[in-house]
C-alpha cells in the first residue's frame, strides 16, 4: 500500500495549477484532475478532509473564469503563494 498524503498547507489566495496526482498504489498510472489540468486557480478555503487523507478538499475559484468548485488537494500545486 502507498503512503498517503496528509492536507496541503494551501491558504486562501494562493494560486495553484491543476496538476496529475501520484498514483495511490503500485501499477495505478498518475491521475489526472480532468478537464482542469495545468489551469490555474485561487484557493478560497479549507473545505475539510477526504475520506483517505490524501490532500484534503478545498474550495477554489478558476482564475480565467471565476467557477468555483470544490477540489482535492493531491490535484494541486502552489505556483504563487499569498502573503
Amino acid at each position: 500500500m502507498m503512503e498517503t498524503y496528509k492536507p496541503r498547507n494551501f491558504r486562501p489566495g494562493d494560486i495553484i495549477e491543476f496538476v496529475f496526482a501520484p498514483p495511490r498504489w503500485k501499477g495505478e498510472d498518475p491521475r489526472s484532475p480532468g478537464a482542469v489540468v495545468g489551469k490555474l486557480a485561487v484557493i478560497i478555503d479549507w473545505a475539510g478532509d477526504d475520506s483517505n487523507k490524501w490532500g484534503g478538499i478545498f474550495n477554489v475559484a478558476m482564475i480565467h473564469s471565476g467557477k468555483r468548485f470544490m477540489q482535492y488537494g493531491d490535484f494541486m500545486k502552489v505556483v504563487s503563494e499569498s502573503r
